[in-house]
């Protein structure tokens, strides 16, 4: 039969392009190539000669058995050797090529190690008990699809609902949880609500990590937002909740920072000498009036609050023409709060506003009656499925929490339907129906 030429199959194409990366092999002294140009002719004609088999078979027993002498015959260490020199002559390329990757996936890796996302769920007097480790469970279930940075919870909660371990629990979603320390500022008692919204400084504590990006417990992660970390200085959203766009103060329910033990003593110290409201204002005032460096702000569809969704919001996605293309293409990647209504209907006709109706498990807040019947107002928000299935996949599926808030929530009979056992009834609003 006619022998045939075989042909090594190609590398992968990783493996090809760092081939690039090996130096060149020097031209022998028959010139650059001749002879290879001469056997690739006639590879190109084998297919059309008739090559007798035999002689070729031969050769190649001869050579296989000189080989082979060889190695049987020497040193072990030559062996060795030899085998070495051999193996990494074959396969020079992909062995430089898999160096070379594994050297900038480490790299990457001890990058990411400096870098981390932190969170805290605190007991709050006068509000429901677990409201934060439910939000921090939704962006933990999140942020497991979306980033592969650390994710540290500062808490003082030790069990949820059902009695299980939170610590226990969050580690499970790979969360690095760690006691919440109270933050005492001369002239406030620990009491104190202002007290309260300044241990989100306890973020400028985290020295071990270079960047930390703050998120507050009622928000959502639309959107891989680790492209944060690779900016400089510190970022935040804009403070913007009546959407009028461009706002110039910044809202620190997502904060870049740069933790630093100084600066943590410096803020403390700011907020006994200044008046302030919120962290919002302790933070800029501080940035910008004493270090004279502002924080920056975020775009809009970057991060924005959830009642400005669809609300003029600029969106990247254009025609070719420029012309923005038409439809819901401006989700921020940050979502801050869900939004909510102001309504007069529920408990004695008192007016309530509620501007984080859907980032929450509370199906009275959400179920609203219309025309005799009730509804969930979630169905109608384009993220809430999003927020309910991260946390649903979290709390229900993985970690197996027992509450009947979360097993209500978390039924699709229950919350889409509005069908089910009788504790799932019973989460309907109370009052007159309009």
């Amino acid at each position: 039969l006619p022998l045939r030429p075989t042909h090594p199959p190609p590398p992968p194409p990783l493996l090809r392009e760092a081939a690039l990366l090996q130096p060149p092999v020097p031209a022998t002294a028959a010139g650059p190539a001749g002879p290879e140009r001469e056997d690739e002719a006639s590879a190109r004609d084998v297919g059309s000669r008739h090559i007798p088999a035999l002689p070729f078979l031969w050769t190649a027993v001869f050579v296989c058995g000189v080989f082979l002498s060889a190695a049987l015959f020497s040193t072990d260490d030559e062996s060795a050797g030899a085998t070495g020199d051999a193996a990494r002559s074959s396969q020079r390329r992909p062995a430089v090529a898999a160096k070379y990757l594994v050297s900038n996936f480490e790299g990457d890796q001890q990058e990411q190690q400096k870098q981390a996302f932190v969170m805290m769920a605190a007991e709050v007097p006068g509000q429901p008990g677990s409201s934060g480790l439910w939000g921090c469970l939704s962006v933990a279930g999140a942020l497991q699809r979306l980033s592969d940075r650390h994710l540290v919870l500062l808490t003082d909660f030790t069990t949820f609902p059902d009695k299980s371990s939170v610590q226990k629990n969050f580690e499970m979603l790979g969360v690095d949880v760690r006691p919440l320390q109270k933050v005492t500022v001369p002239g406030l008692a620990d009491t104190d609500v202002k007290t309260m919204m300044l241990q989100k400084l306890q973020a400028w504590r985290l020295t071990e990590f270079e960047k930390v990006i703050w998120l507050d417990w009622d928000v959502l992660v639309f959107r891989n937002v680790d492209w944060l970390f690779d900016r400089e200085w510190m970022w935040a959203a804009r403070d913007d909740p009546l959407c009028h766009m461009q706002a110039e103060s910044p809202n620190t329910g997502i904060l870049m920072l740069y933790p630093d033990e100084v600066v943590f003593n410096a803020l403390v110290d700011h907020a006994s000498k200044v008046a302030w409201t919120n962290a919002n204002g302790l933070i800029r005032t501080y940035f910008a009036d004493v270090q004279k460096r502002p924080v920056k702000l975020l775009s809009e569809v970057e991060a924005d609050y959830g009642q400005c969704l669809g609300h003029r919001i600029p969106t990247p996605y254009r025609n070719k023409d420029g012309t923005t293309v038409t439809g819901a293409w401006s989700t921020p990647a940050f979502v801050h709060k869900s939004g909510g209504v102001k309504y007069t209907w529920y408990e004695g006709q008192k007016v309530h506003e509620d501007d984080n109706t859907c980032f929450s498990i509370d199906l009275k807040v959400q179920r609203l009656p219309s025309k005799g019947q009730i509804l969930n107002v979630c169905h109608y928000h384009p993220l809430s499925a999003y927020w309910r299935d991260n946390l649903c996949s979290a709390a229900s599926d993985l970690l197996k929490i027992k509450t009947v808030e979360v097993e209500s929530f978390c039924s699709d009979e229950c919350y889409y339907q509005l069908s089910g056992d009788s504790s799932c009834l019973e989460q309907v609003p109370d009052g007159p129906m309009p």
